[in-house]
């Protein structure tokens, strides 16, 4: 967020409970979808997502964001290369690669991370399985020796309430304690609502 906030110099302007502002980051993520979309050859999917979120250009803050949980949950280029340089947070390697997508990307997860909305979120418990290597299970046990270690996920990352269902993708189970404001319960939006997302 904080490279985001930089790149467009978000400092000095209001925030996105302001119609013109929301108005323009809505554009700004529309031509970030084109964008990337020509990037990976799916401009036909890349166009459409833009018409769509630029259907909500003049709506309130709950319409546009409802508009772009929606976008994120289909099968589509846009998690999946999203989430991709999402990851990279952190990675000085590839921090370049990271920081020429905050213009493209950049306004989209602004709008999903920082609109209002409707939310009825709580403290829960939520589960998910990954294939991890040896090595980063080993990783994972070291960290977790240290009561005051927390890992992150730096890209958005679907979970599951439903734990039985996790541990059907992978050889390793997450089970991770998140706060009222630390996840939103997007079920509703969901390709796969019988996994609970």
């Amino acid at each position: 967020m904080v490279a985001v906030q930089k790149y467009f110099d978000l400092e000095h302007r209001r925030g996105l409970h302001d119609a013109e502002v929301r108005q323009w980051f809505v554009d700004k993520a529309a031509e970030g979808f084109i964008m990337e979309g020509k990037r990976v050859s799916k401009t036909k999917e890349a166009n459409w997502m833009a018409k769509e979120l630029l259907k909500t250009k003049y709506a309130d803050q709950v319409q546009v964001w409802n508009c772009c949980v929606r976008l994120y949950c289909m099968e589509s280029f846009l998690y999946k290369k999203l989430n991709e340089v999402m990851r990279l947070s952190g990675d000085e390697e590839h921090e370049e690669l990271l920081m020429s997508r905050v213009p493209t990307f950049g306004p989209f997860v602004y709008l999903l991370q920082r609109l209002e909305h409707d939310h009825e979120g709580k403290d829960q418990t939520v589960y998910r399985g990954a294939n991890l290597s040896e090595d980063q299970i080993e990783q994972y046990r070291q960290l977790s020796l240290d009561p005051y270690n927390i890992a992150y996920f730096p890209a958005f990352t679907s979970t599951s309430r439903n734990r039985k269902k996790a541990e059907e993708f992978g050889n390793v189970l997450f089970i991770i304690d998140i706060f009222e404001k630390d996840g939103e319960d997007v079920s509703l939006y969901s390709n796969y609502p019988s996994e609970e997302e």
